[in-house]
């Protein structure tokens, strides 16, 4: 205990070894953040919690759309009821077209592949009216002075270039003009992110020619809203999308209803494509086909309808700029300066509340903010943190034990590592029981030996007696020239002090004799010692001044226990306790009563004596 003084400054000097430490660690911390962030290492978690706000969108939230798209679906039903091969629908799609001709829609667009080659060969000579290509031309030719008409094209990953459609067709859909603009045909690829589902716009990132002219574009472009489409589609517009059935089209067409045509395709721009249970599916972020509750995997040309569905009425969702997401990043890592670990982690937890939150009120107008990577920077920062100051604190807590170990008792230094113990804390009142011990005769054999030596041998018997104190959760309080005080029940509480005090002084008396067994070796003559052992409440705390003080304990009981030190001479017993002691340890055999003996300063006291013989007998 005498060495606590030198506490303050050792910590001082660890603490400020440490700042370049946490500089360090901040700076880490950052690069990792700007790794993570710009290579998307947490993209997939990143679009897992965007669907699942974009559904919660969808369901609390849903965003009406004023200007919706009609799809109108090539089903089972239809493919089943005409006679003619896919390749060979020529027919069907020009009563389409004719059908939107009357309806009128703002654009038509055919996800549908049309022929690379020609099958007027089927026709004979003298029968143009069953000529295929002729009657898809002469329709696609027609309807475009009505509604301007946009027809998909297909990737020949074969050929490493779009599949070629035949050039009447070409020609025939092309809108007025002779530059790029006036092509009517768009790329119907779509690109799924890594994670297989799909919510990008398919721009120039997924077109194998880097071109970003797709289906949906081209048919904002002729209705009236030409641009550069990129970002991605937003799934949390409109409602689930129903298709009309391309046969119900044809029968309307057929029994001349132009006002059920218009009703439902006029002015809205329309979609023709595959609805087939497994052909063309792919899985999106929200159930988008009304007649498949539940069911994520839909056809291609629902895509493309919700990506148009997004140009004409709220625009494509765009990412929160990448020095936002970085300074989120950041700002996760400043977790690493909180050093308590518990104000740390509720900082955390609001964000973890209120960043999702936060980044749904921003999905809903239309911007993606990635918050995994700002989150999980936080929990690295803050696991890095805890983890540091825990391996400072048992670095330090070794640094004391191996600077101070020698100073104090084990359970003083327990105490101080717990924080139990520190300067300036009040003084408290406990139960203890103390011990002292003294060796006989001293004076007279300190006259007799060199310095040295007598050193020699208060080293080697305080260790021993030291031993036996600990062993038995005691607490060596001081030494006092050739005697001891010691603690039980301070400053760790014990069931019962004075049964670990007696089992103290009682292993105290036999590592006595090893000790003396060595002094005989030597020459010298044994030590004899006496044991006092009182208990009762006493005052424990820090004494002296702010420069220099010591734990220890004063009162009553202390000076009681060192007067029955004191005794043990004249009453010829090597351990002497009060009736206190013996009443806690219940009054043992081995305990001798030697009646009230008068203690040096207060009355009477009752004692009891240690025979050593009794044990012998049991």
């Amino acid at each position: 205990m005498d060495a606590l003084y030198g506490l303050g400054v050792g910590l001082m000097l660890r603490w400020v070894k440490g700042i370049n430490t946490l500089v360090l660690g901040q700076v880490l911390l950052a690069v990792v953040a700007a790794f993570v962030m710009i290579q998307r290492t947490t993209a997939n978690l990143d679009f897992w919690l965007i669907d699942h706000q974009t559904r919660w969108l969808r369901q609390q939230m849903p965003q009406q759309i004023p200007n919706d798209v009609v799809v109108v679906g090539m089903d089972e039903d239809f493919l089943g009821s005409v006679r003619e091969p896919v390749a060979l629908l020529h027919p069907h799609m020009a009563r389409f077209l004719q059908a939107m001709a009357l309806a009128r829609p703002s654009v038509v667009g055919m996800d549908v592949v049309l022929p690379r080659q020609s099958y007027r060969f089927l026709a004979p000579i003298d029968a143009p009216e069953v000529n295929y290509d002729l009657i898809l031309v002469k329709a696609l030719f027609q309807s475009k002075v009505a509604v301007p008409v946009v027809i998909a094209k297909t990737w020949d990953g074969d050929a490493g270039k779009f599949r070629d459609i035949l050039v009447d067709y070409i020609a025939a859909a092309r809108r007025p003009g002779g530059d790029a603009e006036s092509d009517a045909r768009g790329s119907a690829i779509v690109c799924a992110d890594d994670d297989g589902v799909m919510r990008r716009y398919p721009g120039a990132w997924c077109q194998p020619d880097g071109e970003a002219i797709t289906l949906s574009a081209k048919m904002a472009a002729f209705a009236g809203n030409r641009q550069t489409w990129e970002g991605y589609i937003n799934f949390a517009a409109g409602p689930p999308i129903s298709y009309v059935p391309l046969g119900d089209v044809l029968r309307w067409l057929e029994a001349g209803d132009e006002t059920k045509l218009r009703s439902t395709f006029g002015a809205r721009p329309v979609l023709l494509g595959p609805i087939l249970g497994f052909e063309d599916r792919h899985e999106v972020p929200v159930e988008l086909a009304a007649w498949e509750p539940g069911n994520r995997h839909v056809p291609g040309v629902l895509i493309h309808a919700q990506a148009l569905r997004s140009m004409m009425n709220t625009g494509l969702t765009q990412e929160t700029p990448l020095v936002m997401n970085l300074a989120l990043a950041l700002l996760g890592t400043l977790l690493w300066w909180f050093r308590s670990f518990w104000r740390g982690l509720l900082v955390f937890l609001f964000a973890l509340a209120a960043l999702p939150v936060a980044s749904t009120v921003l999905l809903s107008h239309g911007l993606i903010m990635p918050t995994v990577t700002g989150l999980l920077c936080g929990a690295l920062a803050l696991a890095s943190r805890f983890s540091m100051v825990a391996v400072g604190n048992a670095r330090e807590k070794n640094f004391l034990r191996r600077s101070f170990g020698g100073a104090v008792s084990p359970q003083v230094m327990k105490q101080i590592l717990a924080g139990n113990i520190r300067p300036g804390q009040k003084a408290e009142r406990i139960r203890a029981c103390v011990l002292f011990a003294d060796i006989r005769d001293f004076t007279e054999r300190s006259e007799k030996m060199q310095a040295e030596r007598l050193i020699e041998l208060l080293n080697k018997y305080f260790s021993s007696m030291t031993a036996a104190i600990h062993k038995n959760n005691g607490t060596v309080d001081k030494f006092i020239g050739d005697g001891l005080m010691a603690l039980f029940g301070a400053p760790g509480a014990l069931e019962c002090p004075e049964r670990n005090a007696m089992e103290a002084a009682q292993e105290m008396l036999e590592r006595l004799q090893g000790v003396n067994q060595e002094l005989v070796r030597e020459g010298e003559q044994p030590l004899r010692i006496g044991i006092g052992i009182h208990s009762g409440e006493l005052v424990v705390g820090y004494v002296g001044s702010s420069e220099r003080h010591e734990y220890t304990a004063i009162g009553d009981v202390v000076n009681v226990a060192s007067r029955l030190e004191g005794l043990t001479k004249a009453m010829q017993y090597s351990i002497v306790c009060s009736d206190v002691v013996a009443a806690a340890i219940g009054h043992p055999d081995m305990l001798v009563d030697l009646g009230e003996q008068q203690v040096k300063g207060r009355s009477a006291v009752r004692i009891f004596g240690w025979n050593p013989s009794v044990i012998a007998t049991h």
